[in-house]
């Protein structure tokens, strides 16, 4: 079974909707997986 690619468009839709609908889960990835403990704010971008 082959893996569908996630395209440019699709990653953009996807980037737009964590930002849009869970800034705050963002945020949360930043300081635990981005090792960012004192963000206080943070987009998705790719």
């Amino acid at each position: 079974m082959a893996a569908d690619l996630i395209t440019a468009a699709v990653s953009d839709r996807i980037c737009a909707h964590m930002n849009d609908d869970h800034a705050d889960a963002v945020v949360l990835y930043a300081t635990a997986y981005g090792h960012q403990p004192a963000a206080t704010a943070a987009r998705m971008v790719a």
